[in-house]
This record gives C-alpha cells, sequence and structure tokens, in this order.
C-alpha cells in the first residue's frame, strides 16, 4: 500500500538543490542568469491545482510577460503527442485520481500549464517541450502498476499534502522526504533524476539564445541532484526572484 500511495503522487507531480554553501533551495520562481548575462526563469508547477486555494503568483505572471518562450515538460499544443500520451495504460492508471480531485474540487481544479499556456497566447509567446510522450512513457514503461488501489481518501490526503507543500514552495522538503526517503532511489532516479538531466541541454539551449520560462513540476526543483543544483553547477546564477 505504501508504495502504491508513493505511486500517485508521482502521477501528480508528472501530470501533473543547492549546495552546502548555498541557501536552502525553498520557492517555485528562480531566475537563472547566464555568464553573458542573459536572464531566464525556473518555475515549479502543481499540474492540477484547486485555484481556490493555490493561485500563480503574480511575481511569476509577471515574469513569464516578459519572456519569448514557454517551456513545460510536455508541449501540451502537440495534439498528437498528448493523443499517443492519454491512450497508454499508464496514463489510465491515472483517471481516478482525477476523477477524485474533480469530484472533491470541483470547477476550481485547474490545469497550472493549461493557465501559463493561456497567458502566453495572450503575449504572443512561444510554447514548447523539454520532453516528448515517447520518452515519458518510456520512464513509466519501467516502473510496476501499483497492485491494490486507493481509496478516495487517500487520494484526496496526498493531493493535500502536496497542496500544503506547494503553498509554502518546500521544493527540498518534496525533492529529499517525499521523493528520496520515501519513494526510494531507483523510482526517484528514473522518474525525476534522469529525466532533470535529459531536460538539461534542451534548458542550457533555450536559456542562451532567448529568455525563458520553464515550468516543470516542483519535485524537479529541489535537491542535490534537481534543477536548480544541476544549472548551479554547469556555473549558471540561480537565485530566488521576487518582483
Amino acid at each position: 500500500m505504501k508504495k502504491t500511495l508513493l505511486y500517485t503522487c508521482c502521477l501528480l507531480l508528472l501530470l501533473s538543490s543547492c549546495s552546502g554553501t548555498q541557501e536552502p533551495a525553498a520557492g517555485l520562481l528562480w531566475k537563472i542568469t547566464t555568464t553573458d548575462g542573459r536572464e531566464a526563469f525556473l518555475f515549479g508547477t502543481m499540474h492540477e491545482y484547486p485555484s481556490d486555494q493555490i493561485a500563480i503568483s503574480d511575481d511569476a505572471m509577471a515574469a513569464l510577460e516578459t519572456c519569448s518562450v514557454l517551456a513545460t515538460e510536455l508541449n501540451l499544443r502537440d495534439k498528437e503527442d498528448q493523443a499517443l500520451f492519454r491512450k497508454h495504460n499508464k496514463f489510465q492508471t491515472g483517471a481516478k485520481t482525477h476523477q477524485v480531485l474533480l469530484n472533491r474540487y470541483g470547477a476550481s481544479l485547474k490545469s497550472m500549464e493549461g493557465t501559463l499556456m493561456q497567458v502566453a497566447d495572450r503575449h504572443q509567446i512561444r510554447i514548447t517541450g523539454l520532453e516528448t510522450a515517447m520518452e515519458v512513457l518510456g520512464v513509466l514503461e519501467q516502473i510496476p502498476l501499483p497492485v491494490e488501489g486507493l481509496t478516495d481518501e487517500q487520494i484526496l490526503a496526498q493531493a493535500e499534502r502536496l497542496i500544503e507543500l506547494y503553498k509554502g514552495g518546500e521544493i527540498d522538503v518534496v525533492a529529499n522526504e517525499m521523493l528520496d526517503k520515501e519513494l526510494g532511489p531507483d523510482i526517484r532516479n528514473l522518474i525525476v533524476d534522469q529525466r532533470n538531466l535529459n531536460w538539461l541541454d534542451d534548458i542550457e539551449n533555450l536559456i542562451r539564445h532567448e529568455r525563458a520560462f520553464i515550468a516543470v513540476g516542483m519535485g524537479h526543483l529541489g535537491g542535490e541532484k534537481g534543477l536548480i543544483s544541476l544549472l548551479r553547477q554547469k556555473g549558471y546564477r540561480v537565485e530566488q526572484f521576487r518582483n
């Protein structure tokens, strides 16, 4: 049952670090500065969120409006890619989770990436993705389906925990406690760490040539193998951003 709970947590993060001398990684919006002074932004999302409890910060919205490209994990505007993803049994496994959240939060349940894309559209900001559906499914194929289903109460308990962590911007808690300690090194390596490494070249290409807004699940930001740490190791300055 513990692994089943953790699997659902990972689905929410999908569908949803600092060195010892750096300040702890807390916060959802980070400014990246390249060695030649270019600026970009890294933002942690909660893929499905109750908009009556969580709001995307004004700072994040304002930062996005200054950018030329919005990059999310998947390119949600690629219809063929999205159709492939939705047909897969791993995606179908998360259907119950979505329905339980919808039953609980109703019309307030929103897609955070969808909200960001609406802003991008209004400001004629290009939208792209860091990976394809095939790449994501290749990862999910290596993770066993849960043997036992969750109750509605268990799903909601997991969601409520994530909501509280998101409100506090607790990206290191997600990375080091929820993912690292409980999920275990093997699945965490597949679903978070390796994907972070796979994204790094694309992120670097974007931030070197454009003012980019990178929006990925909050579980990818913190920890020693998180995007904040990886970018710092590459020589970029990464600091929490407040307008």
